[in-house]
C-alpha cells in the first residue's frame, strides 16, 4: 500500500506531464495514464513519441525547428518533477536537485531528466554523457520556462483537477477521460493552451514562420 502523501507526489508528477501536454495543445498525443507501479516507474503517462534525440539532432540544420522541438520535448519531460515540487516540496532549486539526485548517464536510463538531458546534449551537439555548459544552460532555461507556466492559475487548476481526479484511479486513466477532466478545468477546449496565457508564450514559443 503506498503512503497517502507518495501517492499525492505521484498523482500530481502525473498530471504534471499531462498538463504539460495541454499546455503545447498535444494532450491527444497521450494514450494514457497507468497509476500501476511497475520495474520501472511508480506510474506513468504514456504518450506518443513527439522526436528522438537522433531526429532533433538531425534538425539542428534548421535551429529554430529543433529548438522549438526540444522545448516541447524537454517541458513535458520536466513537468511531472515541476508539478510535483510545486505542491509537495516545494523547493527552488528542484531542478538542481533533480540534476543531483536522479540524473545518471546512459542511452538507458529512463528517468524524466535523463531523457531531458538527452535531447539537449542531440541539440546543443555536445557529447557527453555529461551535460556540457551549452546543454546546462538550456535546461535551467526551460526548467524556469515550466515553473513559469505552472505559476498561470488556469493551466495549475488543470494539474490540480487532473491529480484529484487521479487520487481516485487505481489503474488506467483513458487518455480521453484525462482531456475531458483538464478542458472542464480550464473552462474549453483551446487549440493551443500556451497562446491563451499571453504575449510571452507566444513570444517564446512561436517560430518565425509562424509555426511550432
Amino acid at each position: 500500500m503506498i503512503p497517502r502523501s507518495i501517492r499525492k507526489s505521484i498523482c500530481f508528477h502525473e498530471a504534471g506531464h499531462a498538463a504539460m501536454h495541454w499546455f503545447w495543445g498535444t494532450a491527444g498525443d497521450f494514450c494514457h495514464i497507468d497509476m500501476r507501479p511497475n520495474s520501472d516507474f511508480l506510474a506513468s503517462v504514456r504518450w506518443r513519441p513527439v522526436a528522438s534525440e537522433a531526429e532533433i539532432g538531425e534538425m539542428r540544420s534548421w535551429p529554430s525547428a529543433a529548438r522549438g522541438m526540444a522545448t516541447r520535448c524537454i517541458m513535458q519531460l520536466l513537468g511531472g518533477p515541476c508539478a510535483q515540487n510545486l505542491e509537495c516540496d516545494r523547493d527552488e532549486e528542484w531542478f538542481e536537485l533533480l540534476m543531483f539526485n536522479e540524473w545518471e548517464p546512459g542511452p538507458d536510463q529512463k528517468s524524466d531528466i535523463a531523457r531531458a538531458v538527452r535531447i539537449a546534449l542531440a541539440l546543443t551537439g555536445e557529447k557527453g554523457p555529461e551535460p556540457g555548459p551549452r546543454s546546462r544552460t538550456f535546461l535551467a532555461k526551460i526548467s524556469r520556462w515550466t515553473d513559469e507556466a505552472f505559476g498561470d492559475p488556469r493551466l495549475w487548476g488543470v494539474v490540480e483537477a487532473l491529480a484529484c481526479r487521479l487520487q481516485h484511479v487505481q489503474s488506467i486513466l483513458d487518455g480521453d477521460e484525462a482531456w475531458e477532466v483538464m478542458k472542464r478545468a480550464w473552462g474549453g477546449d483551446p487549440s493551443w493552451a500556451a497562446l491563451e496565457m499571453g504575449r510571452k508564450w507566444r513570444r517564446r514559443l512561436i517560430g518565425p514562420n509562424g509555426s511550432r
